[in-house]
């Protein structure tokens, strides 16, 4: 079973921030309204629970705010990323993610954070590695990263990959890992432009 190839399921949260390339303190006073919006990869089906967010500036260190989250076939777990904020101030990054399921818990979450712009393409920021994630709002995880270049988007990128197709319980992390039959499909969970004004 170590040479198969496990499926992945993939929640993208993408913040299109259509400004300059400059991240800097013109618009950290701006405001801007995200839709989200759901499409198929593949057998899986997205939907989206909140179809609006309105991004709204204060005073302090972080400027804009979302969240997203993503439904699933039934006896599939649901995650959902939210409190995504982007500090335009020092270029950082943060997002929590939970775990939605009643009774099972992820094992191997690894949330990785992705920037684009327009002449270096997409590149990776860094990722986290989660070994178990709980049920349960309690036990949600933030995750925080910064950019190493001011870019024009910014996308989130949560990804369950299981190590091996093991189906007993791992008592260090007292958390089950997943059955290879019951892995979440691919799936996407899209946040569409944000336009400043």
């Amino acid at each position: 079973m170590k040479n198969s190839i496990y499926p992945i399921f993939l929640i993208s949260v993408t913040l299109f921030l259509t400004c300059s390339n400059s991240f800097g303190a013109e618009n950290k006073k701006n405001a801007a309204t995200l839709t989200s919006e759901a499409y198929d990869s593949g057998p899986s089906k997205t939907v989206p629970q909140n179809s609006e967010k309105v991004f709204g500036s204060n005073d302090s260190d972080s400027y804009s705010t979302a969240s997203g989250d993503i439904s699933r076939e039934e006896g599939l777990p649901d995650l959902m990323v939210s409190d995504v904020t982007i500090d335009f101030e020092n270029n950082i990054i943060t997002s929590k993610v939970t775990n939605l399921a009643k009774t099972q818990p992820l094992r191997n979450l690894k949330m990785t954070f992705y920037c684009s712009g327009q002449r270096r393409g997409r590149e990776k920021i860094c990722d986290k590695f989660i070994p178990c994630l709980n049920c349960g709002p309690d036990n949600a995880i933030t995750v925080s990263a910064k950019a190493k270049t001011e870019q024009i988007y910014r996308q989130i990128e949560v990804m369950v990959d299981p190590e091996d197709d093991i189906k007993e319980k791992d008592e260090k992390n007292n958390c089950a890992r997943y059955e290879t039959d019951k892995l979440p499909p691919p799936g996407y969970l899209i946040l569409n432009e944000l336009d400043f004004d």
